[in-house]
């Protein structure tokens, strides 16, 4: 009553249109219509139109059933009269409930940060919440009642200490004053200080999305794991929160469920996805994070064979496996390829792995190691490692093509003499190769 009052005075100034809209949730019978009632009588009293909602029966006798249906009819109404904003009446003190409330349930900073003055209408984003109350007491609002004479009611629904709300309104932070007189307003502030830092944040956040984010063509979202594992812990949440949201902006998904997928990305020996929620799945490569919907998230890498291939190539000619053409050349391509040093007595090929394939990291200068266990350690997805290319000199393998880029094996460098110097290319079309080449 004290708003719509407060905002009927407003109207000329600002130039603005008002319409009342009141929500009878039909637990309290007769007494709650004549609630509404009431309501529409003081808008037209002041002359303003009021539509009155009403639940059908069977509504669930709970906070957020409630809420729920209320923010719906709110929409439904602000659609049919062209409405834009719908100003509720929360104050501080609903503020320091909130925030409390929210504190009891657990969650995080974002739950933390209480109500805003403005924010979207969680039934319908398009159109704008607004609590033009939300910086005064309660019994600053009383007073303006008093002084105005409004024809106030009493809700006694407030009164049942079964709600939760209603716990803390009326048990809790009357215990809370006697330590801190001012615990309402000190509530108050920190969740408006906490909803400054978490503005901030996911403004960061939001920034770093927008550098390096990438939508592969079903949906899925790649983000580069050197720019997220560069992240504060706190940032990393919130990266994987806003990628969900890009995803399903419906789907809520718990402090756990973030917490798992942080704890899997710690971990070298798993490549599965971890389901976040709703559908939603995270899954680690060896320089990505992908997060999507699918049992997969992870295309197959780029070049790439046929689980089983073994091709010796010879010099200046192109062999051709999984549209990509292979040229072993004593000429250097401009296209993607490496620089081979190798004595005339060496054959070069190119296959997949083999069981007991052992390689030699520059990292260990000289020792080797199953090739098996460096996959492991380097997050290769278990789908790839059947079909990446490796480059093998007299059986002995001398790097690997990881999506791209070539990884060497360690050289002995003493050994290095007498050699020439030959380029080995791949390009993924073969015509416009073999026209360049003149093969």
């Amino acid at each position: 009553m004290a708003l719509l009052h407060v905002m009927a005075q407003l109207q000329s100034e600002f130039a603005y249109t008002l319409h009342v809209a009141t929500f009878d949730h039909t637990w309290r019978g007769q007494e709650s219509a004549q609630d509404a009632r009431a309501v529409a009588t003081f808008a037209h009293s002041l002359g303003i139109p009021c539509t009155i909602g009403t639940a059908s029966s069977g509504i669930a006798n709970t906070e957020e059933a409630a809420r729920n249906l209320r923010h719906e009819f709110f929409a439904q109404v602000a659609h049919a009269v062209g409405g834009q904003w719908v100003a509720l009446a929360h104050h501080r003190n609903d503020q320091a409930e909130t925030l409390l409330l929210r504190l009891v349930r657990g969650t995080g900073g974002q739950g933390l940060q209480g109500m805003k003055e403005v924010a979207p209408l969680p039934s319908d984003p398009q159109i704008k919440i607004i609590r033009p109350l939300l910086g005064i007491m309660r019994a600053d609002i009383e007073t303006y009642c008093q002084l105005h004479q409004l024809p106030i009611r009493h809700d006694p629904t407030n009164d049942d200490s079964t709600y939760r709300r209603n716990q803390l309104r009326l048990q809790i932070l009357p215990q809370l004053r006697t330590m801190n007189p001012q615990i309402d307003h000190t509530l108050a502030r920190t969740a408006e200080l906490l909803a400054d830092e978490h503005d901030f944040l996911e403004s960061h956040t939001h920034q770093l999305m927008q550098a390096s984010l990438v939508v592969l063509p079903n949906g899925t979202l790649k983000f580069p794991l050197s720019v997220f594992d560069a992240q504060h812990i706190a940032i990393q949440r919130r990266l994987l929160r806003q990628m969900i949201h890009h995803i399903d902006p419906l789907v809520e998904v718990g402090f756990d469920r973030i917490q798992t997928a942080l704890m899997y990305k710690q971990s070298p020996h798993h490549f599965g996805l971890i389901e976040l929620g709703g559908g939603i799945h995270f899954q680690l490569t060896h320089r990505q994070l992908y997060v999507g919907r699918g049992s997969s998230l992870v295309d197959y890498p780029s070049p790439c064979l046929s689980e089983g291939t073994s091709v010796e190539l010879q010099l200046n000619n192109a062999v051709e496996l999984n549209d990509i053409v292979w040229l072993l050349s004593d000429q250097e391509h401009s296209s993607n390829g490496i620089i081979l040093s190798l004595s005339t007595d060496e054959t070069v090929t190119i296959r997949t792995k083999r069981e007991g394939d052992r390689w030699y990291p520059i990292a260990l200068q000289g020792h080797s190691k199953p090739l098996k266990k460096w996959f492991s350690e380097q997050r290769i997805p278990i789908a790839w490692r059947a079909v990446l290319p490796l480059i093998v000199v007299n059986e002995r393998v001398i790097g690997v093509i990881l999506d791209g880029q070539f990884i060497a094996a360690w050289v002995d460098q003493s050994k290095s003499i007498n050699l020439r110097k030959l380029s080995l290319s791949w390009v993924h079309e073969p015509k416009a190769f073999r026209s360049d080449t003149n093969l």
